[in-house]
């Protein structure tokens, strides 16, 4: 299982097998269920996925404003939906900027630093 199938399919990086997210979007597991590997390695280890959170939610809703701004629409409308769109996909953006800084550090980052 690729790198993309892995963070999709809420995969553990090391083995595949488990699952990183159980139950609730915000809900995530301590270690993986098959081969034990500790999802949060260290306080503060996921505070490189916010700016991947930031990212997602940019590329999300740019397309969205930039739409509505050139369809003439007023300006009220064009902030706001694209912040409604970003705040109902919040949960989504969590669980995908997790899983892809998990899967990056555990494939290219640690391998650096071992």
């Amino acid at each position: 299982m690729g790198l993309i199938m892995g963070i999709l399919f809420n995969a553990c990086p090391k083995c595949f097998k488990g699952q990183v997210f159980g139950g609730f979007f915000f809900q995530m597991n301590v270690k993986c269920s098959e081969c034990g590997f500790v999802f949060e390695r260290e306080p503060g280890y996921f505070t490189g996925a916010t700016p991947l959170s930031y990212g997602l939610g940019f590329i999300v809703t740019l397309p969205t404003f930039l739409f509505l701004l050139f369809k003439d629409i007023s300006l009220g409308w064009t902030v706001a939906i694209p912040g409604i769109q970003l705040v109902l996909l919040s949960p989504l953006l969590f669980r995908f900027s997790r899983l892809i800084w998990l899967h990056m550090d555990c494939r290219y980052i640690s391998k650096m630093n071992p």
